[in-house]
């Protein structure tokens, strides 16, 4: 008599545990979602980076102009010193003038006659160049 609702209670009981397994699905296109939200999740990364501002100083009108004769000047400075080099003779023992323009210098090493060494030197910092003789 009382077994009926116990019987429908463990048949709805037992089809409520059944359920459907989960499944999941992800989003981003680079794990196995969707391709077609690419460019979708591409746009909302983009709307949220802040690109960093970096503040510069400007240099004035003044450095500007001092920046411009220092560069002429050392290109001055190297169309002589090429035009010398195409001039040298390793094979004759005339000396050749170092160029000196403030703590810069510059001068040659001829002793190697394979090639010629430009040394250029500022301050406590050097720098050798080593051009082949042609």
């Amino acid at each position: 008599m009382h077994k009926w609702p116990i019987i429908l209670g463990c048949i709805f009981a037992a089809s409520c545990a059944t359920a459907e397994p989960l499944r999941f699905q992800a989003v981003n296109p680079s794990f196995g979602g969707n391709p077609l939200t690419g460019s979708h999740l591409m746009a909302l990364a983009n709307k949220q980076y802040v690109a960093p501002v970096i503040q510069r100083e400007r240099p004035t009108d003044l450095e500007n102009f001092a920046d411009q004769i220092q560069r002429r000047t050392l290109s001055t400075i190297a169309g002589v010193f090429t035009e010398n080099l195409r001039k040298l003779d390793l094979d004759s023992e005339a000396e050749i003038d170092d160029f000196i323009f403030g703590d810069f210098m510059v001068s040659y090493d001829t002793s190697d006659p394979t090639k010629i060494v430009l040394i250029v030197t500022e301050g406590d910092e050097t720098i050798r160049i080593d051009v082949p003789n042609f």
